[in-house]
């Protein structure tokens, strides 16, 4: 059976992952993200009207690829030494 700490380690990782997995999209986008199909991405690209979105999904990618690969890497850490005790 699995140990409750281990699920919980397994759950956070996953949504650190999901977290990192979404910062690669928006930065990709270069912050545009949102809620927009790709022909609207195409069309909205290089429109200023956007730029306060763009402003906020590169923020959060920056943000993203600060904070999350650390607590990635010691949930990883932890996720180890609690399975193999």
């Amino acid at each position: 059976m699995i140990d409750f700490k281990i699920g919980v380690l397994v759950i956070l990782l996953f949504a650190s992952l999901v977290l990192l997995g979404l910062s690669v999209l928006i930065q990709a986008t270069n912050g545009l993200f949102w809620s927009r199909r790709p022909q609207e991405f195409l069309s909205d690209r290089e429109d200023p009207n956007f730029e306060v979105e763009r402003q906020v999904g590169r923020r959060l990618s920056e943000i993203t690829f600060k904070y999350v690969p650390k607590v990635t890497i010691t949930l990883l850490i932890l996720l180890i030494a609690t399975w193999f005790r």
